[in-house]
């Protein structure tokens, strides 16, 4: 079963650098981040005015993948 992260402040240091990529999926109101771990498969659903930041912390956090569906 995935976990739900809340907020974007759920998306810690811990879990990204655990995660070996990350898929992207668009819709009208939201864009839906699953990063995924050896084990354990995140989820967060972010709205449009948070995507740079969240993006951002991604790329910071080393060599992930951002792959868009």
């Amino acid at each position: 079963m995935p976990h739900e992260i809340t907020t974007k402040e759920g998306i810690t240091e811990e879990i990204l650098k655990r995660t070996l990529v990350v898929y992207t999926k668009k819709s009208k109101d939201a864009i839906k981040y699953k990063l995924r771990t050896k084990k354990t498969l995140y989820t967060f659903k972010a709205q449009p005015d948070q995507v740079e930041d969240i993006e951002s912390k991604i790329r910071n956090a080393g060599n992930i993948e951002i792959i868009p569906q």
